[in-house]
């Protein structure tokens, strides 16, 4: 599963506006977007196109601490079409952002 989503990430259109952190972490990793808006705002696009993404730093208490546009991609429960009909939605959008 981590190579499928590795590999369709990289292939994709957001491909230069994206960098993958921690990939060998487990059952997640961190998606590094460089888009120009906030992660509330993208994780709320996101939502409303049916893909649940998590940013990191919804989980900073502090805000001196919180970093911008990591999101966290957790894929132990998708499956092989799950993976791929994601990982196009979050690249429309962040391509559509960038233009």
């Amino acid at each position: 599963q981590r190579d499928l989503l590795v590999e369709t990430i990289k292939g994709s259109q957001m491909a230069a506006f994206v960098k993958i952190l921690e990939e060998d972490a487990g059952l997640h990793f961190l998606l590094r977007l460089d888009i120009p808006c906030s992660d509330r705002e993208f994780s709320g696009i996101m939502e409303r196109c049916g893909v649940k993404l998590r940013a990191l730093s919804e989980y900073y208490h502090l805000e001196e601490n919180r970093s911008e546009h990591d999101f966290l991609i957790n894929y132990s429960s998708l499956s092989e079409e799950q993976i791929v009909t994601a990982i196009n939605l979050i690249s429309k959008e962040v391509v559509k952002l960038r233009r």
